[in-house]
Order: C-alpha cells, then sequence, then structure tokens
C-alpha cells in the first residue's frame, strides 16, 4: 500500500517536472516532451517513463523516452517520427552476462541500412562482408560509428549521428568467407534466435569461426538494429556471446 502510494507521488512529481520542460521545448518549434513521451507510451502502453532527454546539439533534434521495460525511445522532434528504439536491458542467457548498453546520448541515430547505403555510394560495386556499432576514442570524441567492412578491402567509418563517411582506412585482411553448407543452423535460423531473445530485427549477420577461446566454435554473428552484436552457435543454435561494440 506503502509503495502504490509513494509511485503514485513520484509519477506525479515527475508528470509536472515534464509538463515545465515541454513548454520550454514547444517554444524552440519542435514537438512537445508530453507528445514524445505519448509517442513511446503508444508504443509500450504498459511502461512506465524513468527517464527524459532532449538533445538539441543534433539535427535534427531528438528525444530520448527511457522506459522502465528497459527500452529507450529516440524520437525525431521535429517530424514526430522514431528514430530507433535500443534495448538498455538485455536480458542474461545461459549463463552470459548481458552486454554493456549503448549509451543514449550516442546511440546509433542512422540505422545500419542508411549506413550500407552511404559505404556503397562511395564503392558501388563493393558487398558488404562485415558490419558493427562502435565507439571511437577520446581523439575522435567518443564518435559512434558504422564500421562497414567491404569486398573491396576498405572499412568504411560511417558517423551514426551524422551519417558523414569520417574515415576510410584498408583492411589488413580480408573477413574470411565460410561455405554456408558448413553450418547446421541457417543464417535465417540464426537471426530469429538472435531478434527473438533480444527483441530486436536483425539487420546483418554472417558465419565466423571463433578463436581458442571458444574452442574455435563455428557461429553466426548477428548484427541487431540496437547494435548489439550476437554469437549464435552454428551447431546447437544456442546463443554463446553478446557484445555490444
Amino acid at each position: 500500500m506503502r509503495q502504490n502510494f509513494i509511485r503514485i507521488v513520484l509519477s506525479a512529481a515527475l508528470l509536472i517536472i515534464l509538463s515545465a520542460s515541454a513548454f520550454t521545448v514547444k517554444a524552440q518549434g519542435s514537438i512537445s516532451l508530453q507528445e514524445a513521451i505519448g509517442i513511446a507510451q503508444a508504443l509500450y502502453p504498459s511502461a512506465q517513463v524513468i527517464k527524459t532527454e532532449f538533445v538539441n546539439t543534433a539535427t535534427p533534434p531528438y528525444y530520448v523516452i527511457g522506459l522502465d521495460n528497459g527500452r529507450s525511445v529516440f524520437i525525431n522532434a521535429v517530424s514526430k517520427e522514431i528514430i530507433q528504439i535500443v534495448t538498455t536491458q538485455a536480458p542474461s542467457v545461459a549463463g552470459i552476462a548481458p552486454p554493456t548498453p549503448i549509451a543514449p546520448s550516442v546511440a546509433a541515430l542512422v540505422s545500419f541500412e542508411r549506413a550500407r547505403q552511404i559505404a556503397q555510394e562511395r564503392f558501388p560495386n563493393a558487398q558488404v562482408l562485415d558490419a558493427k556499432l562502435e565507439q571511437r576514442g577520446r581523439r575522435h570524441n567518443y564518435d559512434t560509428v558504422w564500421s562497414i567492412k567491404l569486398s573491396n578491402g576498405y572499412d568504411v567509418k560511417v558517423s551514426a549521428t551524422s551519417g558523414a563517411i569520417v574515415e576510410i582506412k584498408v583492411m589488413r585482411h580480408l573477413p574470411y568467407a565460410i561455405d554456408p553448407a558448413a553450418a547446421a543452423i541457417s543464417q535465417s535460423q540464426a537471426e530469429q534466435v538472435a531478434a527473438s531473445t533480444f527483441g530486436d530485427s536483425a539487420v546483418f549477420s554472417r558465419l565466423h569461426q571463433k578463436g581458442r577461446k571458444h574452442g574455435y566454435a563455428l557461429v553466426w554473428e548477428v548484427l541487431l538494429s540496437n547494435g548489439y552484436r550476437v554469437s549464435v552457435s552454428a551447431t546447437t543454435g544456442a546463443i554463446i556471446e553478446v557484445r555490444s561494440r
């Protein structure tokens, strides 16, 4: 009883704070914070808002609505479009600790599909061999980028916030290709396992052999739209590793 009362009081206080912030944001010509919250809660009606953020330094500006179900919804503050939904609390699988989530301030605003298009517009005849979301170091102001490795030997770094190509590197070694026939689990099955476990869609996957630490296991590495990289055993279909970068 007391816990419910405290929760009601906290919710009321939060709404007062959010309403004040919403008025300020509205004056800037963007949608209000309350409108953004409404969009997020329309997706997850039973979830409660536990955190909000308005990023006006980006183009376009956007809201981050954090929910108690572990999701953060990124909403374009001008068009009301949902930019991305990031899982901030991934479940543990077979004793595997959840990966560290990508911080909301650097979460990917540019989708993998758009980053792929940008890389292939630069090199039209090249195919994508591998892709991952990574955060660069202090030298690059901790920018988050899509690393798109192409069949022509280039690794194209596409900013996940602006969509600009920030670096093109020559790879020392091309990612090697493995015949899918060597896997007992199909590519679509592996993608389904990863997506259903972590609640996000698969955007890219490749067959890969792990190193000595994992007994040189053959795995499908599945990249999800939230940036998680899930290693699914190509023989058993079990998840053996999860990484956020």
